[in-house]
C-alpha cells in the first residue's frame, strides 16, 4: 500500500496459536519508499552552480615602441618620425603602393601608443600653380593617409584628424635656389606629418577647412 510521502506503512498482525485462540505475539513492521527527491534532476540547487569562468581578455596586446634604429616610423617625443615620405601619384591624393609598408609602419607606432589623439598634417610646397590647388590636395592626402591607416590598422577613427596646412609651414627656404637644387628644396616641403594633439592647444599655423578655406 503506498501513502503519503512519509512512505510508512504499519501492518498488524494477531497470531493465534493453539487451539485456545491466545495471542503468541504482536509484530510490528516498518516499510520505507524511496519517493526520490522533490527537486527536479534539471534544476540544481544554488549552491551548487559553477562559479562563470571569467570572460577571457580579448583587449588587443599593445606593442613594445618601435626602434629608432630599425623601424620606418617611430615615436621622436610627440611626433612620428618617417624614414622615407609617404608617396603619392603626381598631383594625386592616391597612395603608391611602395608606401604600405611605411603606413603598417605608422600603424604600429600609432597602437604602442594607444590613448593619444594624433593629427596626419599634410603640407604642399610654393609653387603650386594656384593657392587654392595645392591646399585642396593636401587637404585630400591627409585623408587618405588617415583612412589608409585606418583600413590596414584597428585604429579608433576617433584617434585621428586630417589637417591641410598647404604652404604655411615650409621645412625648407627654397626661394634663392634654382634649377635641380630648387626641385629637391621644394620636395621636402611636400610632406605629411604625424603630431600628437592635446587640445585645447592652440593651432601654430592657419588649417586649413573641410572646404578649403581657412
Amino acid at each position: 500500500m503506498r501513502v503519503s510521502s512519509a512512505g510508512i506503512v504499519v501492518l498488524w498482525s494477531l497470531a493465534f496459536l493453539g487451539c485456545g485462540g491466545a495471542p503468541a505475539s504482536r509484530a510490528t513492521t516498518a516499510i520505507t519508499e524511496d519517493v526520490g527527491s522533490d527537486v527536479d534532476d534539471d534544476v540544481v540547487a544554488a549552491d551548487h552552480v559553477p562559479a562563470h569562468e571569467p570572460e577571457a581578455d580579448t583587449a588587443r596586446e599593445i606593442p613594445p615602441l618601435p626602434d629608432p634604429a630599425t623601424a620606418l616610423a617611430w615615436w621622436d617625443g610627440d611626433q612620428i618620425m618617417l624614414r622615407e615620405e609617404v608617396a603619392f601619384r603626381t598631383d594625386k591624393a592616391e597612395l603608391r603602393s611602395r608606401s604600405l609598408p611605411l603606413i603598417d609602419a605608422i600603424v604600429i607606432a600609432l597602437q604602442a601608443r594607444p590613448t593619444v589623439r594624433v593629427e596626419v598634417a599634410a603640407h604642399t610646397d610654393s609653387d603650386s600653380i594656384c593657392p587654392h590647388c595645392g591646399r585642396r590636395l593636401t587637404r585630400d592626402r591627409a585623408h587618405s593617409v588617415r583612412a589608409a591607416l585606418l583600413h590596414r590598422g584597428e585604429i579608433d577613427p576617433a584617434r585621428l584628424t586630417a589637417r591641410s596646412y598647404g604652404d604655411s609651414q615650409p621645412r625648407a627656404q627654397c626661394d634663392d635656389l634654382r634649377g635641380h637644387r630648387r626641385a629637391r628644396c621644394l620636395a621636402q616641403n611636400r610632406r605629411v606629418e604625424f603630431h600628437v594633439v592635446r587640445p585645447p592647444v592652440p593651432l601654430t599655423a592657419p588649417a586649413i577647412s573641410e572646404d578649403g578655406a581657412h
